[in-house]
């Protein structure tokens, strides 16, 4: 009986990774819009480390999750940011709430070039390293905060 239920818990693992890597398999395949695969309620508070890294998303308009409090997880070791080298990626969206935005988030996506900051409190170190293609991008009266080479590139 011991035995079985580890038997059922391995299989249970098995396919909540298969779930994971179809959903990225997905983004990456299919997924032109950030908010085509995320859910259709705004109580979204958190968008982690390395949720659309790779991607080919074009468009992220994340206006409608104003709950959003953090983008990306802030780790100063071994981060990939939320966006990052997401090379087809020109055009984001932010809620006009007040929210976080990390280190890395926009590391080397390259083709962006337009993003609307909505509610930023702050921006972390790096957030748009690389970023050469970015022309249009219009900072709130909310933000506070700048970190190191934010815009470097």
């Amino acid at each position: 009986m011991k035995n079985r239920k580890k038997e059922i818990l391995i299989i249970a693992i098995v396919l909540i990774l298969i779930g994971i890597v179809a959903t990225i398999i997905i983004i990456n395949q299919k997924g032109e819009k950030a908010e085509d695969v995320l859910p259709t309620s705004a109580s979204i508070t958190k968008i982690g480390e390395a949720a659309f890294a790779g991607s080919s998303i074009r468009t992220a308009d994340l206006s409608r999750f104003t709950a959003l409090e953090v983008v990306g997880d802030g780790k100063a070791k071994n981060t990939h940011g939320v966006f990052q080298k997401c090379e087809n990626l020109t055009t984001v969206v932010f809620p006009n709430s007040a929210f976080k935005m990390n280190q890395e988030t926009f590391k080397e996506a390259t083709v962006l070039n337009s993003v609307e900051l909505g509610g930023v409190t702050s921006i972390g170190n790096n957030a748009f390293l690389d970023c050469i293609s970015l022309g249009n991008i219009v900072f709130p009266d909310s933000l506070k905060s700048i970190g190191s080479n934010a815009f470097k590139g």
